[in-house]
């Protein structure tokens, strides 16, 4: 999808979000920074392309921000979310400018608690609200080092939170990526145990479904097994994931319980990382894949 001019190029794409209208796409990417880099990335760690136009670049932002980049979200109030493994914080950016609005987490510190996030994965917001009053609440991923879902106001005050480590119910190993659906029902990309996670946005557990995995012969890749993300369709009642090296659709109207309706393999040594959804102006959907080390965004179209 991408045309990418500058001389020493994305480095590992983390993340990938979608305008609704499906005419933008925002690319996070970590340009010559690792997972584990402790400085700045001085260079531009976003940018935004026309989808209509074969990723052509519109603007990029985002220099001296980040250190290692990891989840990227759109909201519907133009609020883009970047979750930081390094720094241990979750931003909140107006996608029109790359201006910052709201910073979570202490710098470099990791910890537990309402103040400070341990390698937060991802973002999403719900869209709740009643009689002009703002319901919006953000949920974390909350990620390499706590195992848990913390949950914010819009504005960044510390509600509640639920989880713990392990592989029970409610229990993650790396809460990789979240997602929020017209139910108000929270999905968590529990990566380590290669499963979905459901709960009411109070927490209380509802269901899991268990990754469909590719069989290779020989030996696979480092993510064959991971449950590495997922991106909701309201409009379809579906939910797209990354099982593996495989994307699987999964129906989650009332009564079908995530039934598997359709599934594809993906690029299996470029991992994988992040999935968005949105569609074009000929009413197909696009699929965007956030290639970590392919180091590019991939499209598929659902016509």
């Amino acid at each position: 999808l991408l045309k990418f001019p500058p001389s020493n190029g994305l480095g590992q794409v983390s993340g990938v979000a979608v305008s609704n209208d499906g005419s933008l796409v925002y690319v996070l990417c970590r340009r010559s920074n690792k997972f584990n880099t402790k400085t700045l990335i001085q260079s531009e760690a976003i940018f935004v392309l026309d989808a209509s136009k074969n990723g052509a670049i519109i603007k990029s932002f985002g220099s001296n921000l980040f250190a290692t980049p990891h989840g990227l979200y759109l909201d519907n109030w133009d609020g883009l979310w970047v979750t930081d493994t390094t720094l241990h914080q979750v931003f909140r950016l107006n996608a029109s400018d790359g201006s910052v609005s709201l910073v979570m987490g202490e710098m470099r510190k990791p910890g537990k608690g309402p103040n400070h996030f341990n390698k937060p994965t991802d973002v999403v917001v719900s869209i709740e609200s009643s009689s002009g009053v703002d319901l919006r609440e953000v949920f974390v991923s909350d990620g390499y080092g706590n195992s848990r879902v913390a949950v914010f106001t819009y504005e960044g005050e510390f509600t509640r939170e639920w989880g713990s480590f392990g592989s029970g119910p409610s229990q993650f190993s790396i809460p990789h990526n979240i997602e929020i659906d017209s139910y108000n029902r929270v999905y968590v990309a529990d990566r380590e145990n290669g499963r979905t996670q459901i709960f009411h946005k109070n927490g209380t557990f509802i269901d899991q479904w268990n990754g469909d995995f590719e069989k290779f012969e020989g030996k696979a890749p480092y993510y064959a097994r991971h449950l590495s993300a997922l991106s909701y369709s309201s409009s379809l009642e579906l939910m797209f994931l990354i099982e593996g090296t495989n994307i699987v659709v999964r129906d989650i109207a009332f009564g079908r319980n995530g039934e598997k309706v359709l599934k594809w393999h993906s690029n299996s040594r470029s991992w994988p990382h992040d999935i968005a959804i949105a569609r074009d102006t000929n009413n197909n959907l696009n699929v965007y894949i956030a290639e970590l080390d392919g180091k590019t965004i991939s499209r598929y179209v659902i016509e």
